[in-house]
């Protein structure tokens, strides 16, 4: 639901029920609010068959109305009336990768099947495919969603190349196809996949000179040995923009135009490396405008 300010919205079934009625009070109410997204409990079909499903949800328009609000000012009333249908698309067969296959980050391509039909056989208008590649680990505590690639794409392509600067090696993926017909419905597949260790990108591994990182001996499992930091766990695709999990600071960001500073996830801290110390190394951390070891 997306709309201008409103502090009221009353959602109402075919059959004149009101079926949600939701409200912003206090500075909420009166500041408007904008958008509205929400998700049923998601029961198995074994549990609750989907004929049971669609005997809650009938068809037909659903009205939404309510008092408008923008920063205080009273719009009166905004409407708005949504079509729900039973037609459900079938769920995309998975072609590449395979479930559970080891792959190179680089060139890979997620495909899929064309959808034709609905869950019932009957013939179906596909408007869109939606892709989702996620790493499979927790989000960040106070970030929306994982890191990864959300894509709509035409009813005609079936097929995209998953840009390798996405992907880390030796991690595990989750990916999905949504199948989106003309009535907004929509059906998902889903698999999974791991991307090989490796060293970094356009090395050959052993040891090697970065112009912007120094000396390093790269293992080949996703760990380097770095002359200053010692023993870093690599992250990336790129050899300029890398991410480091490191024993006694966690995961570090830094890159070719800005090392010696680091990004320091765990605090959200920049860190300035005095290049040269060690055990323990120095940083001046911008964020407290203090200088710590590690």
């Amino acid at each position: 639901m997306d709309s201008e300010g409103w502090r009221q919205l009353v959602f109402t079934n075919p059959a004149g029920e009101v079926i949600l009625d939701f409200q912003g009070n206090e500075s909420l109410g009166n500041l408007g609010l904008t958008e509205l997204f929400f998700e049923t409990v998601e029961p198995e079909n074994a549990e609750v068959p989907i004929a049971d499903m669609l005997a809650m949800m009938p068809e037909g328009d659903y009205t939404i109305t309510g008092a408008s609000m923008q920063n205080g000012e009273d719009g009166g009333t905004t409407t708005g009336i949504a079509l729900f249908t039973h037609t459900i698309p079938a769920g995309p067969e998975l072609l590449t990768p395979a479930e559970d296959a080891v792959v190179s980050p680089d060139g890979l391509v997620a495909s899929w099947s064309p959808v034709t039909e609905d869950i019932d056989g009957n013939p179906v208008n596909i408007i869109a495919y939606q892709l989702i590649v996620e790493a499979d680990v927790a989000p960040h505590p106070t970030r929306i969603g994982s890191i990864g690639l959300s894509v709509y794409v035409p009813a005609t392509v079936t097929s995209v190349e998953i840009p390798s600067e996405l992907l880390e090696p030796d991690t595990e993926y989750e990916w999905e196809v949504l199948a989106i017909e003309e009535s907004g419905n929509q059906t998902l597949s889903s698999s999974a996949f791991t991307t090989e260790p490796g060293h970094l990108p356009g090395t050959g591994g052993g040891w090697m000179t970065l112009d912007w990182l120094g000396e390093i001996f790269d293992d080949g499992d996703g760990w380097i040995f770095h002359l200053d930091h010692g023993w870093l766990y690599a992250a990336g695709t790129s050899t300029d923009s890398i991410w480091f999990f490191d024993g006694s600071m966690g995961w570090i960001w830094t890159s070719e135009d800005g090392y010696p500073w680091f990004y320091q996830m765990s605090t959200a801290a920049w860190l300035y490396y005095l290049e040269g110390t060690m055990d323990p190394r120095i940083f001046y951390n911008w964020n407290d405008d203090q200088y710590q070891t590690d």
